[in-house]
Parts: C-alpha cells; sequence; structure tokens
C-alpha cells in the first residue's frame, strides 16, 4: 500500500519567478513507474508489428535493453548507435508514427497507482516534473495527457528541413544525468532537493535517488531493490 504524500514547508512561486519557491518538487521516472510497462520494449513491439523491424533488429534491441535493465549497458555507445540509424527520417512521419504507437501500446500501461499520486502531489502544492532517458516524441504526450508541465528527457537533434541528425541535443538524460537536471531544476525554482520526492524503478537513478529527501523505489529492478531495503527507502508496487 502506498503512503500518504506529505505536505512541504516551503514557500511558494511561479513558472517564471526563480524564488521563493512553489513549496516542492516529486520527480517522477517514465518506464516502469508511470507506466507499467519499458517504453522501449513497447516500441520495438511496435516496430516489429507494422513491418520496419528484422528479426535481427529486434533480437538487437531486445539484446541492448536486457544490458540496460541488467545495468550493465553502456548507455551512450548504445544510444548512439541506435541514434545513427534514425538519421534522415522526417519528424512529421515519426510524430504520426510515435502518436499510433502511444494510443494502441503505452496509454493502456499507465498506472493508475501513479496517477493518483500525482494528484495527492498536487493537492500538497507540489511541482511536479519527468525525468526520463526516453525521447520527447514519447515522453511529452504522456507529459501532455497527465498534466504534467515539466518535462525532461533526451532529445533528438532536428535539422532546417524538419529531418532527425542522428544526434541527439544535449546530453543523454540518463544516471548522472537526471542529477544535473533535477539540481538545475530545483536551483531555478528556489527549492531544495533535500525536500524532493523522485519515484524511480531503476538502479540507475541512483545518483538523485540518493540525492533527494525523499527517494521513493517503484517497481525496482533487483539491485534497486536491495538498495532501497538496505536504505530503508520505500518500495512501492504501482500497477
Amino acid at each position: 500500500m502506498r503512503r500518504k504524500v506529505g505536505s512541504s514547508t516551503a514557500s511558494p512561486a511561479t513558472e517564471h519567478d526563480p524564488a521563493p519557491a512553489t513549496s516542492a518538487v516529486a520527480f517522477f521516472d517514465m518506464d516502469r513507474t508511470l507506466l507499467t510497462a519499458n517504453s522501449a520494449s513497447l516500441w520495438l513491439k511496435f516496430e516489429r508489428g507494422e513491418g520496419r523491424l528484422s528479426r535481427l533488429d529486434m533480437a538487437r534491441g531486445l539484446f541492448w535493453l536486457l544490458q540496460y535493465q541488467l545495468g550493465v549497458a553502456d548507455m551512450d555507445t548504445i544510444t548512439k548507435r541506435a541514434l545513427a540509424l534514425s538519421a534522415g527520417y522526417d519528424v512529421a512521419e515519426i510524430e504520426a508514427r510515435v502518436e499510433r504507437w502511444y494510443e494502441s501500446m503505452v496509454r493502456p500501461t499507465i498506472s493508475r497507482h501513479a496517477t493518483h499520486c500525482i494528484a495527492e502531489h498536487r493537492a500538497a502544492g507540489h511541482e511536479i516534473a519527468i525525468l526520463t532517458a526516453s525521447t520527447q516524441f514519447g515522453a511529452s504526450l504522456l507529459a501532455k495527457e497527465l498534466e504534467i508541465d515539466h518535462l525532461f528527457c533526451t532529445r533528438l537533434e532536428v535539422d532546417s528541413a524538419g529531418r532527425l541528425t542522428g544526434r541527439m541535443e544535449g546530453s543523454l538524460c540518463y544516471g548522472q544525468e537526471k542529477l544535473e537536471q533535477a539540481t538545475a531544476f530545483a536551483m531555478a525554482r528556489g527549492m531544495e532537493l533535500s525536500d524532493a520526492w523522485f519515484y524511480s524503478d531503476s538502479y540507475s537513478d541512483l545518483p538523485l535517488l540518493e540525492t533527494v529527501g525523499h527517494p521513493v523505489a517503484v517497481n525496482p529492478d533487483l539491485r534497486l531493490a536491495r538498495h532501497a531495503r538496505r536504505c530503508g527507502w520505500p518500495i512501492e508496487s504501482f500497477t
């Protein structure tokens, strides 16, 4: 059973006024936290179903995903390899494809427990933000549906002709980068991460989980579950 979200004593602020803060912020990972599934796995299945992935491509993608889940992946290298394959794709076509994927495969996996948790944070006057390694295409649709204004994700570079370049804008929103993004957001809003929540399923998110005052392991992988138990962190099951 989930624990009731507590209130914070921080002060209020508007989005464009860095201080004082509204109160505190609750950060949510996307895969297996806001969603009950991994969106990358869902994307591979969608692309395979529409005939755009060969069996070899599907196997390669699932192998990379397994490495990520086991925490042994070189995410920068894997991401660069995957993005190189996208170079030249028309963004309008990608957006249309992602919308079909989102409607058919992602929306049904939105966690009802996560939506209740978000509602509790809003009632307590907290800001809500998504922190995810997923790209802007799928993550923005989820943020819009959940009415979450603040989204930190991996952003793919688009050229002047509206095509993917095969590169990222900035860094992969993963591991230490999530901590840096969260720190910058909190500082701009006049908040302290010691007053913040972070809900995540992944051991790779340890840098931020160990920094916030309220870390919550949601549907955690094995290494995060062990670490959470050692530290006495709440462990939640979002379905």
